[in-house]
């Protein structure tokens, strides 16, 4: 009886290897998974999405599911994506403001090789993204399912009260997850909802003290890879390194190839609720740009229109004069994900460091090689401690308070720092050289009024 149960237990034991090896893992568990049906061989894909916020969620719901499937199909048939619960039930929560999960199904083409995620998105944005996949045959899948819950009736302020009554976050302020439609853009502009507190030296952020910090991906073979630092400066507008705009593998970058993520915060989370990403619709490097020793290093990239949240707030442009002098010895802080000098790898989570503006005088006569690569449109600006932007840090912008509207203007743009040669990094003993953002107000403000 002991050896029957023996011979039992490693049948099963086999069994359950043999199942999880035919598995795919999924990238995100609390989005997708797959599901036996029953005790057949039959899987699937159960799918589990939040709602968007309000009004998106009354009026349509759109899910897409790419998948990466290593065979050739047979037949043109890729599958079937559909609703796992009835349509009125979901109508029915979100009537009464119930945000559950919505749930749905994917039946696959075949039933082996099962398929594995590349990108699920709702409503434009991106809520789960897979590993690339290496393999000799690969068919992606697009799979598609549009919902109309059909509450087109419902209005914003009735929106506004009902989230009020049920509470949508901990402190009760519907304006921290969902937008500020009245606030205009000179009213919100430079303003964090949470403060932020000077500290020379640099330390981590958090959530919403920087809202127009934008992080820019750009789509290399399979994959979204974190490229360079920028700046919200309108619902529609980032300004970066002109530099950036260039890639050592892939050259010049066309907007198909730049995706732009406001309110990011975790470069690893891909399921940040407050994030929101857009791809580019345009790209204009200043026309003066030079890619030998980087004069007017800046670039706007426009993108489909967002709107406003605690989140994602734009930075107000230079509003003081853009003599220099005036400036000098004032702190302008940086933040970015960028390396610090002693190490190659990015931060996952974004930093913030205060630098003193320096005169052109003292930036040039500190090394012989800044007259060369300063002019009368950039700054420099450095604590010399060891502390500042590096690598990831290039297209962040350098921000001051004003002292008249106690808001956070743009003055610089992360442009370049000389190399130490012992740590073939950031020599961070040194000034940085920032575009002086101040010197191309007229440029900017052409594009972003």
């Amino acid at each position: 009886m002991i050896k029957k149960f023996t011979l039992l237990f490693i049948i099963i034991t086999l069994f359950s290897r043999y199942v999880d090896s035919f598995i795919p893992t999924s990238p995100c568990p609390d989005i997708f998974k797959y599901h036996q049906l029953n005790i057949s061989d039959v899987w699937v894909g159960l799918v589990h999405i939040p709602p968007p916020p309000p009004p998106q969620a009354f009026s349509s719901i759109k899910l897409n599911v790419y998948l990466y499937l290593e065979a050739i199909l047979p037949t043109k048939y890729v599958g079937i994506l559909e609703l796992n619960e009835p349509r009125k039930a979901i109508a029915a929560r979100l009537a009464e403001y119930i945000w559950k999960p919505i749930s749905y199904i994917i039946h696959f083409p075949l039933l082996n090789p099962l398929p594995t995620v590349k990108i699920i998105s709702v409503n434009n944005k991106i809520l789960c993204v897979g590993p690339p996949v290496i393999s000799p045959v690969i068919t992606t899948i697009n799979l598609e399912h549009t919902l109309f819950p059909g509450l087109r009736h419902i209005t914003s302020d009735v929106i506004k009260r009902k989230f009020i009554s049920y509470g949508s976050n901990n402190d009760g302020n519907i304006n921290d997850r969902y937008p500020y439609n009245s606030l205009k853009h000179e009213e919100i502009c430079g303003r964090a909802v949470l403060p932020n507190p000077l500290v020379v030296g640099g330390r981590p952020i958090r959530q919403r003290e920087w809202p127009w910090l934008v992080a820019i991906f750009i789509s290399q073979s399979l994959d979204l890879q974190f490229h360079c630092s920028a700046t919200l400066i309108s619902n529609q507008f980032v300004v970066t390194a002109g530099h950036c705009i260039h890639h050592e593998d892939i050259g010049k970058l066309t907007p198909n190839a730049i995706f732009i993520y406001l309110g990011k915060f975790n470069l690893k989370n891909w399921l940040e609720q407050d994030s929101l990403l857009r791809q580019a619709l345009g790209v204009y490097v200043h026309p003066n740009y030079n890619k030998h020793n980087f004069s007017s290093d800046l670039a706007l990239i426009k993108f489909k229109p967002v709107t406003f949240t605690a989140y994602i707030r734009p930075a107000c442009l230079w509003s003081g004069s853009s003599d220099l002098n005036p400036y000098i010895g004032k702190i302008g802080t940086v933040v970015g994900w960028g390396s610090s000098a002693n190490k190659s790898r990015i931060k996952i989570e974004p930093h913030t460091v205060q630098m003193r503006l320096a005169s052109q005088e003292q930036c040039l006569r500190s090394r012989e090689e800044f007259t060369y690569l300063t002019s009368d449109n950039t700054l420099c600006a450095s604590n010399k401690n060891g502390t500042g932007p590096c690598n990831g840090d290039s297209g962040a912008g350098l921000l001051l308070l004003s002292e008249n509207t106690l808001k956070w203007e743009l003055r610089g743009i992360v442009s370049l720092s000389l190399l130490n040669t012992s740590t073939q990094s950031c020599d961070l003993d040194e000034y940085i050289i920032f575009t002086d953002a101040a010197k191309f107000h007229d440029w900017l403000t052409a594009f972003v009024i």
